[in-house]
This record gives structure tokens, C-alpha cells and sequence, in this order.
């Protein structure tokens, strides 16, 4: 589902328009596109998270997002309780997806712990801004990695330069990109050369994944 974010300092008539917004635009990717549309619950404060699930009694997954909050603390909380009162409220659902970009799933399996304890599977998918904050702490090794797949699938998975940028500034001098006139590692991208390590199955492995 497209995300219009809401505001918790504009009024209920201007959240309710985007949020109709997003429903429409989602109603149209279903019947004009046939994609596949999760409900993304999104709300700008607790008082209005009635208003945000109505018309979603029958859904079986929704998805929500954590990237934020686990720098807050009232923001967390307020999310943890949203997460409750959705499990409580809609009685089909099955499924919830979490957009996490944390290194580890540790906090977000915390904070979705209700809905686990209710026999709702939740789904902590990797993605691209979680790839380069896993990478961050991983060395220039697996920076180089990243930034390699990254680049390969900037247009099919909308990867932005900021991401390639920050990873490119975390590489430091090498061994990590080999110039061109490197001929075995001819086969990389041109501006993410890693170093390939000895054993040839793994360097494989890079390539098979990607």
C-alpha cells in the first residue's frame, strides 16, 4: 500500500483525506495494475487508530513499519499498543509484515510480541536500508558486498544514491575496490571491486545469491 503519511499536528479532516487517498490509490493498483496490496496501518495518534482499521475487518495480513521509533520511546509505545489494538480489533488476521531496518530483529520481535503470542505469524523481510545498516558494523569487507548487489539491482529495487554513497565512505582504502587494471576480478561491477577471497566457491556464492 502506497504510504501518505499522516500528521499528528494537522487536523482529523486533513489525516482522514490522506488516508482516503492512500485506500484509493491502492484500489487502483489492485483492479488497473493487479498487484498485490497489504493494508499498511498508519495512524497519527492512538484516538484515531479505530478510524484507521474500519474497512479492514476482513483482512488476514496488514503490514506496519518500526523504522523510527526505537529511538523514542513514546513513539515505541505508541506503536507497541497500535500493534495490540489491531490484533484485538480485526479477528481474520493470520499474517502481519514489518519494514524494519534495524541491524538485528531483536527489538522488532519484541515489540510484536502480543501479536506472536496470538498465533500471528509476523514476517521481518531484509531490505535494502536493513542490508546497509547490517553492513555498517560488518567491516569494509562486507560493505564492498553490499554495495556490489546494491548497485547491480539499483533500478530493479530503487536503491538511492545516498545508500550507495554512505556504503562507498565506509570501504576505506582497500583492498577493497581493485583498480581495472585487475584482471581477476574483471567479472565485478566496475566501481565495487572487492577483493575475492581464495576459495573460489564462495566468490560463486556472491554471484549465485545476487
Amino acid at each position: 500500500m502506497p504510504d501518505i503519511t499522516q500528521d499528528g499536528g494537522v487536523s482529523d479532516i486533513e489525516n482522514n483525506h490522506r488516508l482516503y487517498r492512500m485506500r484509493i490509490i491502492s484500489i487502483w493498483l489492485t483492479i488497473e495494475v493487479g498487484a498485490v496490496v497489504i493494508p499498511f496501518i498508519t495512524f497519527p495518534t492512538l484516538e484515531s487508530i479505530d478510524f484507521a482499521l474500519d474497512g479492514y475487518e476482513g483482512c488476514s495480513v496488514v503490514a506496519f513499519s518500526t523504522k523510527g521509533c526505537f529511538g523514542h520511546p513514546i513513539e515505541r509505545d505508541v506503536l507497541r499498543e497500535a500493534i495490540r489494538l489491531t490484533v484485538d480489533r480485526l479477528g481474520n488476521l493470520t499474517d502481519i509484515v514489518a519494514y524494519d531496518v534495524c541491524q538485528d530483529n531483536g527489538k522488532a520481535e519484541e515489540l510484536f510480541s502480543y501479536a506472536s503470542e496470538q498465533g500471528i505469524s509476523v514476517h521481518i523481510s531484509m531490505n535494502m536500508l536493513k542490508s546497509r545498516n547490517i553492513a555498517s558494523d560488518a567491516g569494509p569487507s562486507m560493505a564492498s558486498r553490499v554495495g556490489w548487489l546494491l548497485s547491480a539491482k539499483k533500478a530493479e529495487w530503487h536503491v538511492g544514491e545516498e545508500s550507495l554513497s554512505l556504503l562507498e565512505g565506509w570501504l576505506g582504502p582497500g583492498p577493497y575496490r581493485l583498480g581495472p587494471a585487475s584482471a581477476g576480478s574483471a567479472g565485478w561491477a566496475a566501481s565495487w571491486r572487492p577483493s575475492p577471497p581464495e576459495d573460489e566457491e564462495e566468490v560463486m556464492s556472491w554471484i549465485t545469491r545476487s
